[in-house]
């Protein structure tokens, strides 16, 4: 377990997270101007951060995978997933070359087949 302490949103300051429990970060909306970044725990917890994705993946180390997530309105977004936390990769149900990435409580879609997804958790 490895406490890694990061700067957030008022009214917490800073706090502290479990880099081994991080599912993943996202980009905070708008991406077109990614300044800060979203935890995101299995179940719904989520915080957001006031650093970028990348300088977030840097600190929590290298079981975060940069990956290009799927998306509505077809724009670059990419994430980080926390690879030892990843249970399942699995094709996506209506979109060609893309996968689910499932943990225990929550799933995100990345582009890529399985193969090549797997490839770049592993």
């Amino acid at each position: 377990m490895a406490f890694v302490q990061l700067p957030t949103i008022p009214p917490y300051g800073t706090v502290a997270v479990d880099a081994d429990k991080v599912f993943a970060i996202v980009p905070d909306l708008p991406v077109d101007n990614v300044q800060n970044a979203v935890l995101l725990f299995d179940g719904n917890r989520t915080i957001t951060v006031l650093k970028t994705p990348d300088e977030v993946a840097n600190l929590l180390g290298p079981n975060f995978r940069k990956l290009q997530a799927l998306s509505t309105d077809q724009s670059r977004i990419f994430m980080y997933i926390n690879r030892s936390m990843v249970r399942l990769i699995r094709p996506h149900d209506t979109v060609p070359g893309a996968v689910h990435i499932f943990s225990v409580d929550r799933q995100l879609a990345a582009i890529g087949d399985v193969q090549t997804v797997t490839a770049m958790l592993s």
